[in-house]
This record gives C-alpha cells, sequence and structure tokens, in this order.
C-alpha cells in the first residue's frame, strides 16, 4: 500500500506523525498487522475495516503513536479526553474493551495489552497473553 509505513521509531517522528494526523489526512500507520488510516478515522486488520467510532479511533491513534511503550492510564485520557482522569476510570475500561475487541476481533493475537494497575501498550506482533 502507498503512504503505508512502519510505527515511527523516534519521539521526532511521533511528534510528526501527530501533527499530521490532527491536520489532515495524513499518511498510514502500521503496528504489526493493525493499519491505522489517519483520513479515513479508522484502523484495517487484512484490509478490513474495524468500524471504530471517533473516540476508541483516538485511543487507537494515540496508542500506535507510541507503539511498543506502555502508556499509563492518566496519559492516555489526557490525551484522548484532553483532562485528568479522576476517579472515573469507568469510561476509559469501557473504550479499552470495545477497542479490544475490534481489532483482537479473531482471537489469534492480543495487539492491545494491559499493564495491570500501570497501563495499555500496542505491540506489533503478540499471540501470547497481555
Amino acid at each position: 500500500m502507498e503512504g503505508l509505513r512502519q510505527a515511527p521509531a523516534s519521539v521526532q517522528e511521533r511528534q510528526s506523525e501527530a501533527l499530521q494526523s490532527e491536520t489532515g489526512p495524513g499518511p498510514r500507520l502500521a503496528v504489526g498487522p493493525l493499519v491505522v488510516d489517519f483520513a479515513a478515522r479508522d484502523a484495517f486488520i487484512g484490509g478490513k475495516p474495524c468500524g471504530l467510532t471517533g473516540k476508541e479511533f483516538d485511543v487507537v491513534a494515540y496508542l500506535a503513536n507510541h507503539a511498543g511503550r506502555e502508556v499509563s492510564r492518566q496519559e492516555l485520557f489526557n490525551s484522548v479526553w484532553g483532562y485528568d482522569i479522576g476517579f472515573n476510570t469507568n469510561s476509559l475500561d469501557v473504550y479499552i474493551y470495545r477497542v479490544r475487541r475490534k481489532i483482537d476481533a479473531d482471537g489469534s493475537r492480543r495487539l492491545l495489552q494491559t499493564k495491570r494497575g500501570h497501563g495499555y501498550r500496542l505491540v506489533p506482533d503478540s499471540t501470547g497473553e497481555s
């Protein structure tokens, strides 16, 4: 696919990707079998759309821009919702659950991993448990 590239390795590349996603149609970002399309605001597995809602896409896009790195619940909530998580973490849990069901639908992999009490990580190739 034209415009498809692997997850950026450097902080500058990640910031550039995030800026492109905020300013208009940008490239696609691949994290293993997951392809995040910033123009379509959806993600694809095997060429099939995941059917993400707007907020689900924001969660996936943030994690994809930080692929391989554990992102704390607080950081994810601040970045996607724009304010402190406070005491209501249930909404984040619900979105993570929905995203996981969509991107790991066939059950053969766990792209979105949880480190209980710490945060989340999107990993390129994982078939094991989180």
